[in-house]
């Protein structure tokens, strides 16, 4: 009985104990749940997040509007801020009827802009396409991307242009302006088209009225903008009612596979050689070191003959400087040139050259070709769109072609037809002096143009009338697959290292990443007056042969001055010089020309047979033609000796047989006459 009530006893005691406690037992079992639950919700929550990242193909967070984009093995990362125009506080909607994928995405800020992103990608390579259309005339597209730790290649300040460019390279690059702008419209080719060194890059369109700013309006960063402005647009910037920005920003796992995309965006290479005259011998310049402009049979046939007495090749004879009776008639004057025939024969037979004619799309209102054309409008008017608008050009009034009007494209291509079957010219220079010489705020024919599409229509133009590709430009856009060369002289600036030769390499380099192969080097850009002898004075004799030693190893040169103005001596260096250029880079050319027609340059940075090499990206001072030969020259004067990096292979010194293995740096002895020039070889060749 004792037994029996005490398990009653202590059954009782659970349950009370049960009853007690039974509230918290039930939060404690609820509290259980809810993590097991929460547990499994993350868990899939996780998996789905993961599965959208992984598919996720566009990186912009629309609130800070950061967009990032990486390379193929996410190595890399390309990011920067998208419409610094659009305040903060603004926020976007997604765009009503364009439907948005994970390749697309479009956001409209309200009266502000709409900003489309497509995502693509091609192997190495993942890219953004970026297109912004301003919903007022007010606002103007403006985004900025980090220029980073890396080196960057691309145009940059004309005149003092560097490569590589980075974060402490600082200039503004623009077309749009024709007054006082070192990035003027008519400064060499310009194509839109920076590249980094690990693979980031840049192609806007050349309908885009660009202006990039490296450095210069956020520091560490670069950023652009489509803006009318400059003096380019004029007044013309009043009419528009939208602004458009569009670009393509890439990740490549390196340079070369990224560059390989957007040279695919560019015109083809071209299919042909130049006359082999222009990239087997030097060409020379009637000017020499006088400081008249204007030409005369005597000129020429002084220089034909110097050539011959001094046994140097010759590609041709340029008439630079005033060789009309009146600018814009296309006709020479009778009284300096009374026999253009009779000269050219002469030139051939004497010193074996041909003749280029230098011209220019200005035209004197005096002349015939002003009185017909300014009543049809062939001419770039003024602001007021009524009348041409006149600028000065060497001392005289003229007046500026408008290429954009078909009447007078086909109007100057006549002229210059007649100018050629005439005299029997077949090479040309077409030339635009200064930045300068650009009408104030002109008005075109073809509304809307810009820089780059002017340029192209001049080339155009100048090409269409022969067949012979024997033509030189001085500025050029979206023209790759004509073959002619792009001049590119040679700027003398005083350094604290003395003066130094500057330009040539960067420029060159940056238009062989742009597409354009045939490139020359267009004399010495060196106007220093003696008062006492009342003549411009030669550069040091230094520089000057260190100039020749690299001019040697471009696929065009042309003298600005002749070296029989120094001494024998210096004719000797010429001579071996052109020997030289014959031997090896020539016949290098002839051998590229497959790689030529599929966009390849001819004078390659370092790191071209080796993208992967941090030190190569960093060298801008000396070059490769091809794959198998790289070529360091002295750039400034008293330099006996200079640091020289060997990119992968085996060197052969072509001066001493010597062998360097690469990857390394060398301190290099540089005698005066010696070209610090090298073979990329095999081992077993020997030295």
């Amino acid at each position: 009985m004792s037994v029996k009530l005490c398990i009653f006893f202590q059954f009782g005691k659970q349950r009370e104990i049960l009853k007690k406690y039974k509230l918290h037992l039930g939060v404690a079992a609820l509290f259980v749940f809810i993590i097991i639950l929460v547990s499994v919700g993350w868990h899939f929550h996780h998996i789905a997040n993961k599965e959208k990242m992984i598919s996720q193909r566009i990186f912009f967070e629309a609130n800070s509007k950061r967009l990032t984009l990486s390379d193929p093995i996410e190595r890399d990362q390309l990011y920067g801020t998208l419409g610094h125009q659009i305040p903060s506080w603004q926020k976007p909607t997604h765009c009503l009827g364009e439907k948005e994928t994970q390749e697309f995405q479009c956001l409209r800020w309200k009266n502000s802009a709409i900003l489309r992103i497509s995502y693509f990608s091609v192997p190495n390579v993942k890219c953004y396409n970026i297109s912004w259309e301003s919903l007022t005339a007010e606002l103007y597209p403006l985004d900025c991307f980090s220029i980073g730790d890396q080196a960057w290649f691309g145009p940059s300040n004309q005149t003092h242009p560097k490569w590589p460019i980075n974060r402490e390279t600082e200039f503004t690059f623009s077309a749009s302006y024709s007054q006082n702008f070192d990035a003027g419209t008519f400064n060499s080719a310009v194509e839109n088209y920076w590249l980094s060194e690990n693979g980031n890059g840049l192609l806007v369109n050349d309908d885009i009225p660009l202006v990039m700013h490296w450095n210069t309006m956020n520091k560490g960063s670069w950023c652009i903008t489509s803006n009318y402005t400059g003096d380019f647009y004029g007044f013309k910037a009043n009419i528009h009612k939208k602004r458009f920005l569009n670009y393509t920003v890439c990740n490549g796992n390196d340079p070369k596979s990224a560059h390989e995309y957007f040279r695919s965006n560019l015109e083809i290479g071209p299919e042909s050689l130049p006359e082999k005259l222009l990239y087997t011998s030097p060409l020379w310049s009637t000017k020499g070191d006088r400081d008249s402009n204007t030409v005369s049979e005597g000129d020429v046939l002084r220089v034909a003959n110097d050539i011959k007495e001094n046994n140097i090749s010759c590609g041709s004879i340029v008439i630079d400087g005033k060789w009309e009776d009146i600018q814009g008639d296309f006709k020479f004057d009778e009284k300096r040139f009374p026999n253009i025939s009779t000269l050219q024969s002469t030139v051939f037979s004497t010193a074996n050259c041909s003749l280029t004619v230098s011209f220019n799309p200005y035209f004197d209102y005096k002349s015939e070709s002003f009185e017909d054309g300014h009543p049809k409008d062939h001419f770039i008017l003024d602001a007021s769109g009524k009348v041409p608008g006149l600028v000065q050009w060497d001392d005289d009034v003229m007046a500026m072609l408008d290429v954009t009007n078909p009447s007078a494209k086909a109007w100057i291509t006549g002229k210059m037809m007649t100018l050629s079957d005439r005299y029997k010219i077949k090479s040309f220079k077409m030339t635009y002096g200064k930045p300068t010489w650009l009408p104030f705020h002109p008005t075109f024919y073809k509304r809307d143009i810009t820089p780059n599409q002017l340029k192209k229509e001049f080339t155009d133009m100048l090409v269409s009338f022969h067949e012979l590709n024997a033509d030189i430009i001085e500025g050029t856009s979206h023209t790759q697959n004509l073959p002619y060369f792009v001049s590119v002289p040679t700027k003398v600036e005083d350094t604290e290292e003395g003066l130094c030769l500057t330009g040539t390499i960067p420029i060159a380099l940056a238009l062989g990443l742009m597409g354009y192969p045939y490139i020359m080097a267009d004399g010495i850009d060196y106007q220093k007056y003696d008062p006492d002898d009342k003549t411009l004075e030669l550069l040091p004799r230094d520089l000057y042969v260190r100039w020749i030693q690299m001019a040697t190893f471009f696929p065009g040169m042309k003298y600005s001055t002749p070296p029989w103005k120094y001494d024998t001596d210096m004719v000797k260096i010429a001579r071996n010089a052109s020997k030289i250029h014959q031997k090896y880079v020539s016949p290098a050319i002839e051998s590229l020309l497959s790689e030529i027609k599929a966009g390849k340059p001819i004078l390659r940075p370092i790191w071209w047979i080796d993208p992967e090499d941090e030190i190569a990206r960093k060298v801008g001072d000396s070059f490769l033609i091809g794959d198998d030969y790289l070529v360091a020259p002295i750039l400034c004067e008293g330099k006996t000796q200079r640091q020289i990096y060997f990119p992968e292979g085996i060197w052969k010194d072509l001066q001493t047989q010597q062998l360097i293995v690469g990857k390394k740096w060398i301190l290099y002895p540089v005698r005066m006459t010696s070209l610090p020039f090298f073979k990329k070889t095999k081992v077993y060749e020997g030295a």
